[in-house]
């Protein structure tokens, strides 16, 4: 696999519930878990996630991406 333990990676995670075109955050998850990177953000968040609530309830390693957001690899 060839993001397989990489230092930084940036997810899709739509939502909590499945969606047909994109990964939900369950989903992303643990795609991140077996991909064993480092440091993970989600993006691509809808209205449907109370973004502090649930950011608290993420993996050690896992923040949700922003606007404006920059990181620094």
């Amino acid at each position: 696999m060839l993001a397989k333990d990489a230092d930084a990676l940036v997810l899709d995670g739509l939502r909590p519930l499945p969606h047909p075109s994109h990964m939900s955050i369950p989903e992303a998850l643990v795609v991140a878990q077996e991909i064993g990177a480092k440091r993970t953000w989600l993006t691509h968040l809808t209205h449907l996630t109370d973004h502090p609530v649930a950011e608290a309830e993420l993996p050690a390693g896992f923040k949700f991406a922003y606007d404006g957001l920059r990181l620094t690899l």
